[in-house]
């Protein structure tokens, strides 16, 4: 039990136990979010970037967010459910459209998505399985539901067959589509059929996935055929590149969400700015191949020149396991050193023995520095004699 005290006396031991295991983090200094920036006072090429279909800074999408800036102003005004714009009702079909969705719902963050999806959707008879490696923000949503949570180990679906066999009343089956540190795409097929078998629902987040995978529609661009109890997350925030969380979904589960989402009813509406960019950014997405052809020609690239396999579906996030945390910090410096950004991923936000660097790309990157980043991470790592 923590002894009563001074709150800046348990911060500063708690820092400090932090700092010894070689755990702690500051926040960077970037100048820009373009992929060759000023990073705390070196120019750089950063690898780290979450826009991966370049769209943060691409024209049409930068003149929309203006155009809304000068008509709307900088504020909402409110929850959607008082003061919401016909912005916000755009973007949510244009989502819908692309996504070939009948319903779209637009929330202020993708992690406020996800926890008030799962509070949303559940009642204290009800089960949710999520996978071991899921983001945070399903862990925390899980947690805050009513229904009994259960973890199933990563990706294995003869576990949650089992698992689900041994329930009784309604399963809500969550599952990262893209994992965000390791970039694994699921097999949304067998996902499926699994969850089919036991009519349980299915919640992907493929936050990771839209517009960076299955020719931009994420996921479900990669599997044949649909599932009736599907519902997709997905996040404005990356490859839009813009700020902002949508569920896609049934008209009768929208309607829920819009009732019953908390974040959705108690939290101030998306942005102008931030709205119109999601419009601009599907537009661009529907008229012009070149943003998602750049990303699969470089992600392509990637593979080609690491000494590491391409996955069934490479994605954009890359990542190469090195195991000790003095080890991938070691090489992050290196990479500095080289000209190259590429972060360090250690515990706990990966378990204590799978440090690694994790590599995302962008359309944005030029086809030459991918390959001579890839190039300098692959001389590095041959440099060390021992590698798990």
């Amino acid at each position: 039990m923590t002894e009563r005290g001074s709150l800046e006396r348990f911060a500063r031991t708690a820092n400090a136990a932090w700092r010894d295991r070689d755990l702690e983090r500051q926040a960077r200094r970037f100048t820009s979010t373009e992929v060759h920036s000023i990073i705390e006072g070196r120019k750089l090429w950063q690898f780290a970037t979450a826009d991966y279909a370049g769209l943060g800074m691409h024209p049409k999408v930068i003149d929309a967010a203006k155009q809304a800036l000068q008509s709307y102003g900088t504020s909402s005004g409110g929850s959607r459910l008082t003061t919401g714009l016909n912005l916000h009702l755009e973007a949510e079909a244009a989502l819908a459209n692309y996504f070939q969705s009948e319903a779209a719902v637009l929330f202020p963050t993708g992690f406020q998505t996800n926890v008030s999806v799962l509070q949303a959707l559940s009642t204290s008879d009800m089960h949710i399985i999520s996978d071991e490696l899921n983001h945070a923000s399903i862990i925390d949503g899980a947690r805050m539901s009513k229904a009994h949570t259960l973890v199933m180990p990563h990706v294995d679906y003869q576990a949650l067959d089992k698992m689900l066999d041994g329930l009784e009343g309604q399963a809500i089956v969550v599952s990262d589509a893209v994992f965000s540190m390791t970039g694994e795409a699921i097999d949304l097929a067998s996902l499926r059929s699994v969850c089919a078998r036991h009519d349980a629902w299915l919640v992907l987040d493929d936050a990771h996935g839209v517009a960076s995978i299955g020719g931009g529609k994420g996921i479900r661009g990669c599997a044949a055929g649909a599932y009736s109890n599907e519902i997709v997350v997905g996040t404005a925030s990356k490859a839009l590149g813009g700020i902002g969380g949508f569920v896609l979904c049934s008209e009768p589960v929208a309607h829920l969400l819009r009732n019953r989402a908390r974040s959705f009813v108690f939290s101030t509406a998306n942005t102008p700015a931030s709205t119109a960019a999601i419009i601009a950014a599907i537009e661009v997405l529907e008229s012009d191949p070149r943003p998602m052809a750049a990303l699969e020609a470089n992600i392509h690239a990637a593979y080609e020149h690491l000494p590491i396999a391409a996955p069934k579906i490479p994605t954009a996030i890359v990542p190469i396991v090195v195991g000790e945390t003095q080890l991938a910090l070691q090489l992050h410096q290196q990479l500095l050193e080289s000209g190259f950004f590429i972060p360090a991923i250690r515990y706990p936000t990966v378990p204590e023995d799978k440090a690694m660097l994790r590599m995302t790309l962008s359309a944005r990157h030029p086809r030459d520095v991918v390959i001579s980043a890839c190039q300098t991470i692959s001389k590095l790592l041959n440099s060390y004699p021992r590698r798990p």
